[in-house]
Parts: structure tokens; C-alpha cells; sequence
């Protein structure tokens, strides 16, 4: 089990006694595991004020490759491509997408190696979708693109309404 809750900087002076209110908690159990230990810990991870989710090891890879482990990669991705002389210019919108770049490069390696499948395929659907922007404004195609930003958006404001 884990929270699905965090942030880039680590440390006793940047703890926050309200990282884990009202955000995921992951349970994976497998067949093996005795329901009273499950309970347990859905219990444990309740009384910080987390809401339990639970699922399956393999689903777990699945699910965190794409909603975790690729935005990390792509936010390091982007901040990695910023030339140095226009880092004055960076905005609001490129710091907040690019927070969690700032974390541990070692705990990442570990993460990312170890769940390498899932993310290559998570990072294939990724790179297709950024085929498909790329072709749009290519071809100038405000059509598509303002169907690409509409779905972009539409899944955005379904995080919001999302505990």
C-alpha cells in the first residue's frame, strides 16, 4: 500500500500535516493476504483522512504508469529541453508543470526500471498523442487541434470533480 499523494521536496522541514488529507491511498493485496490484514490497513491509511482505493498488483503497474510514473518522466522531459538563457521566462504554467521534475532522481531510476513495461507503453500512447499536436499545427489544422485541446481539457475537469 501508499499514498498517492506527495511532493518533489523531501526532508523534515518541508513535511506538511495535510499531505495525505482527502487524496488516494492504493491497496494492492493479492489472494494470499488474510481479509483482516486488509482491513487493517485500509483502516490505518482511513485515519489520516485518505480515501482507499483497491486494486490488483498488475493493475497497480498499469495505473501508476500512466497517472504517476509518465508525468514524471515528462515533466523532466520539458524541463530538461529549456534553454538556460530563457529560464527568466519561464511562466507560472511551465513551473507548475515541471514541479515534479524536482524530485529524487534516485527514487525515480528505482521506480522506473522496475516498472518498465508499463511505462514504455504508457510512454508510447504519450508520444502518439504528441504525433498527433504535432501534425495538427503542422498541417494548421485548427479543427483537430481544437479537438485535441477540447479532449485535453475535458479529462482535465474530470480530475477536479474526482476525490
Amino acid at each position: 500500500s501508499h499514498p498517492l499523494a506527495g511532493s518533489e521536496k523531501s526532508g523534515y522541514e518541508f513535511s506538511d500535516q495535510n499531505l495525505f488529507q482527502d487524496r488516494p491511498c492504493v491497496i494492492t493485496p493479492d489472494e494470499s493476504v488474510p481479509a483482516e490484514a486488509v482491513s487493517r490497513i485500509r483502516q490505518f491509511w482511513e485515519a489520516l483522512g485518505m480515501h482507499v482505493l483497491q486494486t490488483t498488483p498488475e493493475k497497480h503497474d498499469l495505473i501508476l504508469a500512466e497517472t504517476s510514473h509518465l508525468p514524471h518522466v515528462v515533466a523532466s522531459a520539458l524541463a530538461a529541453t529549456l534553454a538556460t538563457e530563457n529560464t527568466r521566462y519561464t511562466s507560472t504554467g511551465f513551473r507548475d508543470t515541471t514541479r515534479i521534475a524536482g524530485g529524487d532522481p534516485a527514487l525515480w531510476i528505482d521506480i522506473l526500471l522496475s516498472n518498465r513495461d508499463a511505462i514504455v507503453t504508457s510512454l508510447d500512447k504519450y508520444s502518439q498523442s504528441l504525433q498527433q499536436f504535432r501534425e495538427a499545427i503542422l498541417t494548421q489544422d485548427e479543427k483537430r487541434l481544437r479537438q485535441l485541446l477540447e479532449d485535453g481539457k475535458k479529462k482535465h475537469d474530470t480530475l477536479n470533480s474526482t476525490p
